[in-house]
């Protein structure tokens, strides 16, 4: 069974909420709003197979969400969502599922050298089965040659091993399976004060 309240204690976001009642996971990039007036908190959801995609979005928006179901770009996905009058724009948070959840990380990533955040375009992310044996800004997806270098750009690290870099972002995020390599990159990223959490289980 997957453990919501775990989920509900990194994040505390609208979305999230939801995706603890929750977790299944489209058809093209529509917008569905739930009945009713006002501006609802926004779901970008990222499926490249749009079969999870459909039903997570039918399952949020019954709960209290708007959602849009997109099969690459949730950068894109997003600017969509924000546009539409019963979405509120402060408020929009996203979820990928296997080749989508990569897209997510890498949509959010950031680079240690960058003085300033930059505004994420998402409130929270939630990425079900990654690749995080790819490179994303300063985390090479695997260890680092042992040649005494740490990392790709100078990121931090920890302990005398070189080691796969850093995973860098403004946004609250957790990873659920994928390959192994994500466990390394959510506990480096939360040693570093970033708020990133990894979970195994998918089910």
């Amino acid at each position: 069974m997957y453990q919501g309240s775990k989920v509900l204690r990194f994040f505390g976001c609208s979305l999230i909420a939801g995706l603890a009642l929750m977790h299944a996971a489209g058809a093209g990039a529509q917008v569905a709003v739930p009945h009713g007036s006002g501006a609802f908190p926004g779901v970008v959801i990222v499926d490249p197979a749009l079969s999870r995609g459909q039903e997570m979005a039918r399952r949020l928006v019954r709960a209290g969400f708007a959602t849009l179901v997109t099969a690459r770009d949730p950068v894109a996905g997003a600017a969509t969502l924000r546009r539409h009058s019963g979405v509120r724009s402060d408020d929009v948070a996203v979820v990928g599922y296997a080749e989508g959840a990569s897209s997510v990380l890498a949509a959010i990533a950031e680079r240690y050298q960058d003085e300033v955040f930059r505004a994420s375009p998402f409130r929270s992310a939630v990425a079900f089965g990654p690749d995080c044996s790819r490179p994303y800004g300063d985390w090479l997806g695997h260890p680092a040659p042992s040649s005494g270098t740490r990392g790709s750009t100078g990121a931090p690290h920890r302990g005398d091993n070189p080691s796969a870099g850093l995973y860098r972002t403004a946004t609250p995020l957790m990873i659920v399976g994928g390959h192994g390599a994500c466990e390394e990159l959510a506990r480096e990223s939360f040693a570093h004060e970033f708020f990133v959490t990894y979970s195994a289980d998918q089910d």
